[in-house]
């Protein structure tokens, strides 16, 4: 037989090319096995590392919006707050009995004497209605100074745009002043939605 023959030439041959054509069937024979089943293993790590790169990737990119969300939740908290208290100095209504009150009573408690309160017309902004009044008034130095600062410190938001003062009286024991002033006060507004269609037309 050929292959009989070929053993026997290969017997035949010095040691050392016994071992060069033994290292050579083992390449091959390593190479084949390589080919066949390492590669694919190789192959598909490299594909699995490929994917967790990607999968990390993504999952970075999702902390790092949830880290947002809960830095937008915590402002979006603070900010609800902050508004709260805002709205808190801004009622849902004129309720001007309850202002003349409020100024009325800190007049009695300061020793201001109001001499005059008139609502103006209510000026309609977005979220907000503005409620001007002008104030007139008497009293001592120091109780004007008293009736003022009650006024900053009215639970709802009353700002003072203009005022005036002069001595009514002077004595060597007491000046009486006298005066008008312009101030608003804040009513909110929630924006309205436009009415659709003939609901619209018909109201």
């Amino acid at each position: 037989m050929k292959l009989s023959l070929n053993l026997k030439k290969i017997t035949h041959l010095p040691k050392k090319y016994k071992i060069i054509i033994m290292v050579s069937i083992c390449v091959v024979l390593f190479a084949a096995v390589f080919a066949s089943l390492l590669m694919p293993q190789f192959k598909d790590k490299k594909a699995v590392a490929s994917e967790l790169a990607s999968v990390q990737r993504e999952l970075n990119k999702l902390q790092h919006i949830k880290n947002n969300m809960d830095k937008t939740r915590r402002e979006y908290a603070e900010l609800k707050d902050k508004f709260q208290q805002v709205l808190s100095q801004m009622p849902e209504q004129k309720d001007v009995p309850n202002l003349l009150r409020q100024v009325s009573t800190l007049s009695h408690e300061t020793g201001a004497r109001i001499r005059y309160f008139e609502p103006k017309a209510v000026q309609a902004k977005e979220f907000y209605s503005e409620l001007p009044f002008e104030l007139r008034y008497t009293g001592g130095y120091h109780n004007m100074g008293y009736f003022f600062d009650g006024i900053r410190r009215i639970e709802r938001i009353v700002h003072v745009t203009s005022f005036s003062l002069e001595a009514k009286s002077v004595t060597a024991t007491k000046v009486v002043l006298e005066g008008n002033c312009m101030a608003k006060t804040y009513v909110y507004a929630p924006a309205q939605q436009p009415k659709k269609g003939k609901e619209a037309k018909g109201k």
